[in-house]
């Protein structure tokens, strides 16, 4: 068999059924491997085999299949998710079809606390949502981050975030908008900001674009024991370690890009650029090296293939990369890949 590319969606469906022989499944295997997109359109539909599997929920058909267009990042992927939605729903029910997308895809979930609907979106691994919140406010959700946030705002715009977002944030200055995560708040009632707050990271920041926004760092109580007011190009990092909130003027490029699709490194430690990058391609890269770790590296990645950007660091670095086979787990899904790096002897 030869993967054709205008009847993938099938040969999917029909992999994730068994479906296939040997020598078929190592094929479709392959494909997966070429790119990051190939990678994503397995994903999503991987998600709708899921969905068949679960148990029906009630949704509006027209509205779903509109909020999922708009979910995705490319024109490309609204393309062929709703061609294969016309594809195969003579197979599945199509509100069950519909809905598990939304469930697997973007884990939505209501939750109702004192009488407010909350909205809770996790972004799928290996690629962003934007999301536009009642008050007409827009939020990129970056890879692996989840926010948490009423369904209809009331007096205060309060949201919860764990991982990374960027806040394009509706003007209202009788009613702010406050983003909350584990170690501070940040308070805007009309500007452009990014926050990243990965529970696990050594630090976290607020990088402002536009506007002004105040940063106040919590205690272990929720109580604000520092504060800062950020002005355009300006960064407030909150550290673990120290502690300490600092201010410092920053290129702010560098730090919004990724909603594009671009990563900026400039002068940053490997450790920090594999790290950056295996939260947005959703790959386990491994640096086994500690000399490796501490390399200084420079480079600006715009909208390249995984592949690429590790040929790249391979061509300008004396390093060796080295990756193992991914393999099918029981429940049909693929482990990471599983990348080493090493310093070239």
């Amino acid at each position: 068999m030869r993967i054709d590319q205008e009847n993938i969606e099938i040969t999917i469906w029909n992999y994730l059924n068994d479906e296939l022989s040997e020598d078929d499944n190592l094929l479709v295997l392959d494909w997966i491997q070429l790119s990051d997109q190939n990678k994503k359109e397995f994903d999503q539909i991987k998600s709708i085999y899921d969905s068949s599997k679960i148990k029906k929920y009630t949704v509006d058909v027209e509205k779903a299949l509109y909020e999922v267009r708009q979910n995705f990042k490319t024109p490309e992927q609204k393309s062929h998710l709703f061609d294969y939605l016309q594809k195969i729903a003579a197979i599945l029910f199509l509100p069950l079809l519909v809905s598990g997308i939304l469930y697997f895809m973007f884990h939505q979930k209501l939750e109702v606390t004192d009488q407010i609907t909350y909205n809770e979106v996790s972004g799928t691994p290996g690629t962003h949502s934007i999301i536009t919140l009642s008050d007409g406010t827009k939020v990129w959700l970056n890879s692996t981050s989840t926010i948490k946030y009423p369904v209809k705002f009331q007096k205060n715009r309060d949201i919860f975030l764990e991982g990374e977002a960027f806040f394009q944030v509706k003007s209202d200055k009788n009613n702010p908008f406050i983003v909350h995560t584990t170690r501070f708040d940040v308070k805007a009632t009309g500007t452009k900001f990014n926050v990243t707050a990965f529970k696990n990271d050594a630090s976290q920041a607020v990088t402002l674009e536009d506007g002004v926004v105040d940063v106040n760092r919590l205690n272990s109580t929720g109580k604000a024991i520092a504060s800062a007011r950020l002005l355009p190009n300006q960064q407030a990092l909150i550290s673990q370690e120290t502690k300490s909130l600092s201010v410092t003027d920053v290129d702010i490029d560098r730090y919004i890009s990724w909603k594009e699709g671009k990563l900026i490194f400039k002068n940053d430690q490997m450790a920090v650029v594999i790290n950056t990058i295996n939260r947005f391609y959703n790959v386990d890269i491994q640096i086994k090296d500690p000399v490796v770790r501490g390399y200084m590296y420079r480079a600006t990645f715009d909208n390249e293939s995984l592949n690429d950007i590790l040929n790249l660091i391979k061509m300008t670095s004396p390093v060796v990369i080295t990756e193992s086979k991914r393999v099918k787990n029981p429940d049909g899904t693929f482990s990471k890949r599983q990348i080493v790096i090493t310093s070239k002897k």
